[in-house]
């Protein structure tokens, strides 16, 4: 009987006429035993970092986790793949199923969501249907895989995925990692549209509607809900797991980019994507987290590999794609569209070539465009507004930039993986990177030489600005994720090159590269901090165990914590908060208040983990209690209770004002008992 893959090969259809053929590198079978050997010594450097005592039954529940967000972007990804993949990579069709995957999971899901079906039965027929066209694409002629080079890449993206999960072997939790507050907000709106429609206001949930700062973002958020409504779990436990599946696609996409400018083997580009998605920086952004700039980076890397085939090879299909994906990038990370249309013209100018798409692509496209403006046309112009505001700060010198949770400039070297605070870096980075491009095809040098000299001058000039901290650590990591792919994948066909000085010079920049790097990405993991600690988790039980409708007074320091407390208790609860998160943030928080029926507040001090008082007005014992947090019941003096209104309210405010609690907390400095008790609140 003959196999299905000689039935594919014997029916594939022709090329068109002067397509170039499809790059097959014959990529020994061996040498994806050697990445998956270099995949488990990097994972267990890693774990080695603390002492590890496995989890087995953590480690199915993750595995499964792990397996549901993936089976939400493969699934549909391998349907997309064998349809659309590009003739110039039909060797690479495997890889592609990840960042096409996630932007058919974007696109389906949210058309579903906006025609009113609700999430379970939209995950269920998105699935099916999705999964149903795939089996029959597979019975189908298409692309002819190089199935040893495709797994070699998508195991060093594993890898990288893995890496982000070590934490959760360390603490026993399936959580939301890091620092970052913005975390709260995925976390409430994948709740909100498991409960509400995308547009609706609805104060029956824990958020009454997605924030105005993320309501262009929408699309973004469905692929988790629906990787949550697979797993029968919450999104704080699948948080976790589809981040690392996020990471493995940014990886395999920045793997593909070296391998498309370089034309590397599949062992070459797996090790490019563990390098990249490993990176003490990638790292960074996955778990501290920030995720819609992961969106972002995975987009905009998958774009540019994409745009490298679509103006060399002259394959039009890979420049519909690349510019479809940069579409979905601007709406997942608006900034990141500068820095596609950068190199998009840096490769234009290198192979003297305009970009365009086939006159048929575009007839295709045209009866599709009218469908994508309706359900999209909003977050794209929200997008636009977006880069229009920062390119105009920027150019006009005036004013201040948007701020986040970073307030210093970063070291010079972190967002290129190493922890280095010399300029020297980037600028070797982007040497390495020319003279790699000149090396594999000279006619590149020379357009990226300008390239990479215009990103680190933006730099620069970012450092010059007072409260550019936030906008230019979000340069540099945009940066280094075009930059250091290219740099790697130049150092790895330096070594292939077999030319004694190249060789030398591509082992020194691989090896003094890779030695520090690797060392940063284990203390990066070893840093890497918790959000929502099972404590605060033990908010949420609570939050049902109390009477529903009743009032509750978050008596908590403006912080993180009070953000996912408040998200804990709003879907059940009217809220006030003693001393609310305020005047320069965009969060949704409770109205500032000082009585309700019953009071939330902590049982240590922030600081020094001494016991404290409870809050004011608490009587009796603690209904509910852990280590950190306790509730209470309220009981008002006859005179408070006469004079002290009633704010507790179903309605967040967003954003919150700037309050006298917080003008009092600015005066002292951060808080870190119960506001309630201290003199002035």
């Amino acid at each position: 009987m003959q196999s299905v893959e000689a039935s594919v090969t014997a029916a594939a259809p022709a090329p068109p006429a002067g397509a170039p053929a499809p790059e097959r590198s014959g990529t020994p079978w061996w040498t994806v035993a050697a990445v998956a050997a270099l995949v488990v010594a990097v994972l267990a450097y890693a774990l080695s970092a603390r002492d590890v005592s496995l989890d087995a039954e953590l480690l199915l529940q993750t595995a499964r986790y792990v397996v549901a967000a993936l089976l939400v972007v493969v699934v549909p990804g391998v349907l997309l793949a064998r349809r659309l993949t590009p003739h110039s990579l039909a060797a690479w069709w495997p890889v592609l199923v990840l960042p096409l995957g996630l932007a058919g999971a974007m696109l389906g899901l949210t058309v579903l969501a906006l025609l009113g079906l609700p999430p379970r039965p939209a995950t269920a027929l998105f699935l099916v249907a999705t999964g149903l066209a795939a089996i029959w694409s597979l019975r189908r002629p298409g692309p002819r895989a190089d199935w040893a080079g495709s797994g070699a890449l998508l195991l060093g993206a594993a890898g990288a995925g893995l890496l982000t999960l070590v934490p959760v072997i360390w603490t026993h939790l399936l959580t939301v990692f890091g620092n970052n507050p913005d975390a709260h907000q995925v976390v409430g709106v994948v709740w909100f549209l498991q409960e509400s429609y995308p547009l609706k206001t609805d104060l029956a949930t824990a958020l009454d509607k997605v924030p105005e700062a993320w309501a262009g973002r929408i699309p973004i958020f469905h692929p988790l809900g629906a990787a949550t409504e697979l797993g029968l779990t919450g999104p704080i436990q699948m948080f976790g797991p589809f981040l690392a599946v996020l990471t493995m696609s940014m990886a395999a996409g920045a793997g593909l980019l070296a391998a498309i400018a370089f034309r590397l083997p599949g062992w070459a580009a797996g090790l490019v994507a563990l390098a990249i998605g490993g990176s003490a920086a990638t790292l960074y952004s996955v778990l501290h987290p920030y995720y819609n700039q992961v969106w972002g980076m995975l987009l905009l890397v998958s774009a540019l590999a994409l745009a490298w085939a679509w103006l060399r090879d002259e394959d039009g299909r890979a420049g519909a794609l690349a510019l479809g994906l940069a579409l979905l990038g601007l709406i997942a990370y608006p900034t990141t569209l500068p820095y596609v249309a950068v190199a998009v013209v840096a490769i234009a100018v290198a192979v003297r070539r305009r970009p365009h798409v086939p006159a048929g692509l575009r007839r295709r496209l045209r009866r599709v465009w009218p469908l994508l403006l309706l359900f999209f046309g909003l977050s794209v112009l929200w997008a636009l507004g977006k880069v229009a505001g920062v390119l105009s700060q920027f150019l006009s010198g005036d004013g201040d930039f948007w701020q986040g949770d970073v307030n210093v400039f970063p070291d010079a070297g972190s967002a290129f993986g190493i922890d280095a605070g010399s300029w020297l870096l980037p600028v070797a980075i982007g040497l390495v990177t020319v003279v790699g491009l000149a090396v594999a095809d000279r006619r590149f040098w020379k357009p990226w030489a300008v390239v990479a000299a215009l990103l680190l001058i933006v730099d620069a000039l970012l450092r010059q600005r007072d409260t550019a901290e936030y906008v230019d650590y979000k340069h540099v990591t945009f940066t280094a994720l075009i930059l250091l792919p290219l740099a790697l994948g130049g150092a790895l066909a330096m070594v292939r090159s077999r030319r004694p000085a190249l060789l030398v010079v591509g082992l020194a920049v691989l090896l003094g590269w890779s030695i520090p790097a690797l060392s940063a990405s284990r203390d990066e993991l070893r840093g890497t901090g918790i959000n929502v600690t099972s404590e605060l988790q033990d908010i949420q039980v609570w939050s049902g165990a109390l009477p529903h409708g009743s009032s509750v007074l978050v008596d908590l320091p403006a912080s993180g914590t009070q953000l996912w407390a408040t998200l804990f208790l709003a879907r059940d609860h009217p809220l006030a908060a003693t001393d609310p998160v305020s005047s320069d943030t965009t969060y949704a928080v409770a109205a500032q208040g000082r009585r309700a029926d019953y009071v939330l507040g902590l049982r240590h001090d922030l600081a020094n983990g001494l016991p404290i008082p409870p809050p004011r007005w608490s009587a009796g014992d603690p209904l509910f209690a852990n280590g950190q947090f306790a509730i209470w019941r309220m009981k008002l003096p006859a005179a408070a209770d006469r004079t002290v209104p009633r704010t507790a309210s179903d309605r967040l405010v967003q954003p919150h004002p700037l309050t006298d609690a917080a003008r009092r907390r600015n005066a002292r400095g951060q808080l870190t008992a119960n506001p309630s008790t201290i003199p002035g609140f």
